[in-house]
């Protein structure tokens, strides 16, 4: 959803905000700043709502079942 390149010294690049699907859900992981700019930025505002909204778009549907080997995904990555 939103990416940086930095190609001025060498050459880096990398995603800021990503949506991976999960079975049949997703899950958006973040590296902005959002939180910290509550209230004061206009822009953290408007982008947190668009989040949420974004997240809740399915929520009147029913919820899917976990796919298979899901719980080995989370200890995969660390969740317990």
């Amino acid at each position: 959803m939103a990416g940086g390149i930095n190609a001025s010294i060498g050459y880096n690049s990398g995603l800021l905000v990503a949506v991976y699907r999960v079975g049949a859900g997703r899950f958006v992981l973040n590296t902005l700043q959002i939180r910290e700019h509550l209230g004061r930025h206009p822009a953290a505002d408007r982008l947190l709502c668009n989040m949420l909204r974004y997240a809740a778009r399915d929520a009147q549907r029913p919820p899917a079942e976990l796919p298979p080997g899901f719980d080995g995904q989370l200890k995969a990555m660390g969740y317990d």
